[in-house]
């Protein structure tokens, strides 16, 4: 598992946290879940620019 994964699935967590803690349109949940989001998107641009190359 690489780091990207790794950050991926510890930003998940947080995010599942602050749901049970906060609910889900608490501003941190949201915070958490754009962070989610912006890892998610670079994981795929990585798994893209792999492709390219092959």
């Amino acid at each position: 598992m690489c780091k990207l994964d790794k950050d991926i699935e510890e930003a998940r967590e947080q995010m599942h946290r602050s749901i049970l803690e906060n609910g889900n349109l608490a501003p941190k949940t949201i915070e958490l879940s754009q962070e989610l989001d912006r890892l998610i998107v670079e994981k795929q641009l990585k798994i893209i620019r792999c492709e390219a190359k092959c």
